[in-house]
């Protein structure tokens, strides 16, 4: 079974044990950085998710679709990689992601 796999059942496992009240939050933990006060954040998650009747649950999200990267930046060789990490490049997951209203279309939890 493949890493990915593993955390996507573990987070399913913690959501499920999780109450209903609390905020949870999915970032990718090696290049984000919160720049507000966690009340700040707090306040204006209320705000948006207010009057939901169900778990809270809030996933980060970016421009690019790992494994592949965004096409402003293929073959960029100071990244230090290529086009799509050595996997192929018909990147069929990324092409049928759901549209997005902002240019944050790809969840990224890390």
């Amino acid at each position: 079974q493949d890493v990915k796999s593993k955390k996507n059942k573990i987070q399913m496992k913690f959501i499920r044990a999780s109450d209903k009240n609390d905020l949870l939050l999915f970032v990718d933990a090696y290049d984000v950085v919160f720049v507000r006060s966690a009340e700040d954040f707090l306040s204006t998650m209320d705000g948006v998710l207010s009057g939901l009747d169900t778990m809270r649950v809030v996933y980060g999200a970016e421009t690019n679709c790992w494994p592949f990267l965004h096409p402003h930046y293929q073959n960029c060789p100071e990244l230090g990689m290529g086009y799509s990490h050595g996997r192929p490049r018909d990147n069929y997951v990324c092409k049928n992601y759901p549209p997005s209203p902002t240019a944050y279309r790809f969840l990224n939890t890390g």
